[in-house]
């Protein structure tokens, strides 16, 4: 990615940059299967929610997702 794509970002207004910031724990729980991650993933105008489950030493996405759109700040 370069910065001249104006095109070419993650989120609106984040200049194509992530850190660590945007994101936020909505909980942990211990599963069957391991380690269970809800996280939050906030932008300029709206929030976007994933699921991870532990699998071996990382995490892998579930595949569950959810957005919504909210006012910009």
């Amino acid at each position: 990615m370069t910065r001249d794509d104006e095109f070419s970002v993650w989120r609106v207004d984040d200049g194509g940059e992530i850190t660590p910031g945007m994101f936020s724990l909505l909980f942990a729980a211990r599963t069957a299967n391991g380690v269970a991650l809800g996280v939050n993933w906030r932008g300029a105008e709206g929030v976007n929610s994933f699921f991870l489950l532990q699998q071996d030493a990382g995490f892998k996405d579930t595949g569950i997702k959810y957005g919504r759109y909210t006012s910009p700040l």
